[in-house]
């Protein structure tokens, strides 16, 4: 993998749900990111790539992209396309079910008639423009967005066959995929490279080639992220997060808090999530 790619995982903090609705011949570059993402084809067709391979999505056929897969599409002649991307803290029960999986084939197809509900109701909501939500409000709304996700889940659980992930042979995804299981755990960069089998300094110069980041830097948004829907979540004490998510003392927690957001924990906890 020679090209740099578009890696949003530092954007995902703040952004748990965008959409946007493409059509007449619009490409989407590739790129790789945290959160799940759904493309359905409202009218004509689509071609889009997933981790090196092309599916061809007809009118009414949707795709289901599992976080850090690369990934692009494109549409054909005047098709419509509505995309939405969504963290794993909207649709908890079923990310769970479906962690370290990937699908043997991604594309399926939902009901017509919860097809067309689903899509007026995100036109209704969110209109054409891409638009995205660090946080959905009003409650009503984020509850309605959650109940589509929900649904349109269920229907790709329905129809695709899961199976284990395994190392993608490609050591940017492979090194990306070993922080996102073990970030809460003491681990270095000679420990992936030890246990994916690649030599460490080659895993270091190919993060900083292909993504422009190093080893930590992926480590720490992996860490501020999940502390991100920790203090907007729950209650649990700051303390208690810093160490559940992955932070080896409070004051690194700080310092890291400081660096992405310009606040203390307690500031991101109290500030307003109204839109």
């Amino acid at each position: 993998m020679n090209n740099k790619i578009n890696f949003c995982l530092e954007n995902e903090i703040d952004d748990e749900f965008s959409t946007g609705l493409y059509s007449g011949g619009v490409s989407r570059y590739i790129n790789i990111h945290m959160n799940f993402e759904i493309l359905i084809v409202e009218r004509g067709e689509a071609l889009c790539s997933i981790d090196g391979r092309e599916y061809r999505i007809k009118e009414g056929e949707a795709v289901f992209i599992f976080p850090l897969q690369l990934h692009s599409f494109r549409t054909i002649g005047d098709a419509s396309l509505r995309r939405v991307s969504f963290c794993e803290n909207i649709i908890l029960t079923l990310a769970i079910a479906i962690k370290q999986k990937k699908a043997e084939d991604p594309v399926f197809s939902p009901k017509k008639e919860f097809l067309t509900y689903f899509l007026s109701e995100m036109n209704e909501m969110f209109g054409a423009d891409e638009v995205s939500f660090k946080r959905i409000m009003p409650l009503s709304k984020k509850i309605n967005v959650k109940g589509l996700l929900y649904a349109i889940g269920g229907s790709f659980l329905s129809q695709a066959k899961l199976v284990p992930f395994t190392n993608s042979k490609n050591s940017v995804i492979d090194v990306i995929h070993y922080i996102s299981k073990n970030y809460t755990a003491d681990i270095t960069l000679r420990d992936a490279a030890s246990s994916l089998g690649y030599n460490h300094q080659y895993l270091s110069r190919e993060l900083n080639k292909t993504l422009g980041v190093n080893f930590s830097t992926i480590l720490y948004q992996y860490r501020i992220n999940h502390a991100y829907a920790l203090l907007k979540d729950t209650t649990l004490p700051i303390n208690q997060i810093a160490f559940e998510s992955g932070f080896k003392s409070i004051r690194n927690f700080n310092h890291v808090c400081a660096e992405m957001f310009g606040k203390t924990p307690r500031e991101v906890r109290i500030d307003s999530d109204v839109e």
